[in-house]
């Protein structure tokens, strides 16, 4: 049997293709909308399925405004009490308590540390007995796991870190301290279940926040050092999603998967800017950016971009059988076209092969439905999940069969879906002396 085999299988499955070829930037240009600004404040409310914009500087004055976004089109609400005018604040919704915390920021009076609380209806200052000190260009982030909004650093370029559990600020002593900073971004990336910051002041350099102490990360290609960009997490693909910036303005986008950067060649882009607000947006699956600011010459923007990643994965579902040392697993990462990928059968007995078979149905097989119960062929146990259209013949070496693969590099793959499952010789454990994985679904994406 061929090991390019599955490779045909992946050009056949093409045409079933669900996701855009590639990742792709999309302005709806809705209206109305919220007015020309840079530097405002947004956050991404999963319980109401919105995100909220707050402020902004329009150029002659610092907005006061408060809009929502629903996926589709922007709505402005008009609260009983608001916070004073403002740019340059942080926001983040506290999922815990179920409200946006905005702290600091700059107003017409100057600059402030005071923290507002939105509950959807009306903004209320809180009045903690501990506060950060007064700042903007600052970054927030919000710890799931921990509940905690977390701050770092600012204008003054201080490199102190806050955290925030809806009563006070407390100031946090960590080991390790990222050098001072402003116009950085910072956001929760929840496989790694710790708040991730990225530059600012030019830096380009990558620090994680436990909670306790603060690690920079050693990433081998990372953004080039900028100020004012945006940053958020794209939930759907658990990666953070970066955007442009200062100096250069430029185009790029970038994605951060908890261990390396990856910049992305969206097939449509916004032109480059700098302090942009930038949040997840449920109802579309994927960061929605609003604003933002060029200069020489000083342009701002009433722009709504969202960005629609082209996400690889590998999804397992189904179960395997229980052989003589356990029951087998088929894992694998998420398959980009033109990298290598590999697919593993773990926990394998150790026999002479095992065959990894891959097909285009999970519902249907040979006129059968799927899935399928195998103990008819003496398989006690097992259930067939994924039509068997191809195979592949694989060693086992220390109880592990692996396939690498090369993908091939062509965007007309991307969105191509493939299913995979495992099957081993075990003799003695059933009558059939085999056993079989879970199964997988394969979603293949460009880099």
């Amino acid at each position: 049997m061929p090991r390019n085999r599955p490779l045909v299988l992946l050009a056949l499955a093409a045409g079933t293709a669900s996701l855009p070829s590639q990742s792709i930037w999309i302005n709806p240009n809705p209206t109305p909308r919220p007015s020309t600004r840079c530097c405002a404040g947004m956050a991404s409310d999963l319980v109401s399925g919105v995100v909220w914009l707050y402020g902004g500087g329009t150029g002659g004055a610092s907005a006061g405004d408060t809009w929502s976004w629903n996926g589709a089109t922007w709505t402005q609400h008009s609260p009983a009490q608001s916070p004073p005018g403002r740019y340059g604040h942080a926001m983040v919704m506290d999922l815990a308590r179920n409200r946006v915390v905005m702290f600091g920021g700059r107003t017409a009076t100057g600059i402030v540390s005071e923290t507002w609380e939105w509950d959807g209806v009306n903004w209320t200052q809180a009045q903690p007995t501990v506060s950060p000190s007064a700042r903007y260009e600052h970054a927030m982030a919000y710890d799931l796991a921990r509940n905690r909004t977390v701050l770092f650093g600012g204008s003054s370029g201080s490199s102190d870190t806050w955290e925030y559990d809806g009563q006070t600020w407390i100031q946090a002593s960590p080991a390790n301290v990222p050098p001072g900073r402003r116009g950085h971004s910072m956001a929760y990336l929840l496989p790694i279940l710790q708040t991730v910051l990225f530059g600012g002041s030019n830096l380009n350099d990558t620090w994680h926040w436990d909670g306790v102490d603060w690690q920079q990360q050693a990433p081998s290609n990372p953004p080039s050092g900028r100020i004012y960009f945006s940053m958020c997490e794209d939930q759907a693909q658990s990666r953070l999603v970066l955007f442009s910036g200062r100096p250069n303005y430029s185009q790029d986008t970038w994605e951060y998967d908890g261990a390396e950067w990856t910049q992305r060649q969206p097939s449509t882009s916004l032109p480059g800017r700098s302090a942009t607000g930038m949040a997840y947006d449920p109802n579309t699956g994927g960061p929605v950016l609003f604003g933002g600011i060029t200069l020489s010459p000083t342009v701002r923007f009433d722009e709504t971009w969202l960005f629609q990643g082209a996400s690889a994965r590998f999804v397992k579902f189904g179960g395997g059988c229980a052989g003589s040392v356990g029951t087998p697993e088929l894992e694998a990462d998420a398959p980009w076209l033109g990298s290598t990928w590999q697919v593993q059968l773990t926990n394998l007995p150790p026999a002479s092969f095992a065959l990894l078979a891959a097909g285009l149905s999970t519902t249907t097989w040979a006129g059968g439905s799927l899935p399928f119960d195998l103990g008819a062929f003496g398989l006690t146990g097992c259930f067939l999940h994924v039509s068997p259209d191809s195979s592949t013949l694989l060693g086992i070496t220390g109880g592990t069969a692996t396939l690498t693969t090369t993908l091939p590099n062509s965007a007309s793959l991307a969105g191509a879906t493939l299913n995979y499952q495992g099957f081993a010789l075990d003799p003695g454990v059933n009558p059939a002396g085999a056993i079989v994985t879970n199964a997988a679904t394969a979603t293949f994406a460009m880099l």
